[in-house]
């Protein structure tokens, strides 16, 4: 069975998000890809929900 797979632009899109704001999630979150191809990061849907749940609280932290 094939997992699926999403790029930082990937992730960026679905979360509503610039992919930069996602980078640094990615940094500060200490993330690590579940695979590489070349240059190119590649997530898996697990990391896409811990970055909505990160970017979720982050909001609710600032008061937006």
């Amino acid at each position: 069975m094939k997992t699926a797979v999403l790029t930082v632009g990937q992730m960026a899109d679905q979360l509503g998000q610039p992919p930069s704001r996602i980078n640094y999630a990615i940094s500060k979150l200490r993330i690590r890809p579940v695979a590489r191809v070349a240059n190119i990061r590649l997530f898996d849907a697990a990391t896409v929900e811990r970055m909505r749940k990160a970017l979720k609280a982050e909001a609710t932290s600032d008061g937006s």
